[in-house]
């Protein structure tokens, strides 16, 4: 799956910011709810004949339907491998990465998707 491996440094930096407090409390808070609703339904509105997408959960998206397997498939050797030789400083061990995006995953199971299709 090649997303996984394309995309290794944005899931770098969701979790680097989620060690944050301040990131961890606006996660858990209505208000990510609400700017996921808010994106998607302006995304609704601006992509009017190619938003067949959003009619699906976040949580059931490609990236989260088999994140555990997908992970020790794709991401956990692009991690540990060519992402290690781009960062100077000691990367925590990628479990802890993993940990986050379920974290993540497990949020959005709880999301109301809503999203109004015009």
């Amino acid at each position: 799956m090649w997303y996984f491996s394309n995309n290794y440094l944005h899931v770098y930096d969701i979790y680097q910011l989620l060690q944050y407090e301040k990131f961890q409390h606006f996660i858990q808070s209505g208000d990510f709810f609400k700017m996921l609703l808010s994106v998607a339904n302006k995304d609704a509105k601006s992509f009017r004949n190619n938003s067949h997408w959003l009619k699906y959960h976040p949580a059931d998206s490609l990236f989260f339907q088999k994140l555990n397997e997908n992970w020790n498939i794709h991401f956990s050797q692009v991690y540990n491998t060519k992402f290690s030789l781009f960062e100077s400083s000691q990367l925590p061990p990628d479990y802890l990465i993993l940990e986050t995006l379920n974290l993540i995953k497990n949020r959005l199971n709880s999301l109301p998707w809503d999203i109004a299709f015009l």
